[in-house]
């Protein structure tokens, strides 16, 4: 018992001081778990969703332009996801003109807009801020749903 308790703690310290960093994959598997939470409860309202994008952003900081093709006649729905260091996620949707077609801007680490249903099919783009975050910045993932 001694003995175990001893490698316990050696083992502790040494995670301490020999500068263990989290590993990046936490982070994104973070905000995975964060955002398909919130599609989870989504689904009872008839929509399915599937992994769109991710990346790290510091905050304040706005993605680049995440191209979504959507169809006329289909509704959707985009979920953003915060990892552990995202205290506050928006999500910007555009048409192809880029007129803003939907938009999240409420203060939570996962960003929800729904009822999207384009009036034609073509290209549409997403944008993901980290309005708030760690100074090291926070990892996102965007979901894209349908119904």
């Amino acid at each position: 018992m001694k003995r175990k308790f001893l490698t316990c703690l050696l083992a502790s310290l040494a995670l301490f001081n020999f500068g263990f960093e989290p590993n990046a994959d936490a982070s994104v598997a973070g905000a995975r778990l964060r955002a398909y939470e919130i599609a989870a409860k989504m689904r009872a309202a008839g929509y399915t969703f599937v992994d769109g994008s991710s990346g790290l952003l510091r905050k304040g900081e706005i993605s680049g332009l995440i191209k979504a093709s959507l169809i006329k006649g289909n509704t959707y729905a985009l979920v953003a996801g915060g990892c552990e260091d995202a205290y506050d996620v928006d999500v910007i949707v555009y048409d192809e003109n880029g007129n803003v077609i939907g938009e999240d801007s409420d203060t939570a680490p996962v960003a929800v807009v729904e009822n999207i249903t384009p009036a034609w099919t073509g290209d549409f783009f997403v944008r993901v801020r980290m309005y708030d975050c760690t100074s090291n910045g926070a990892h996102y993932v965007l979901l894209l749903g349908r119904k």
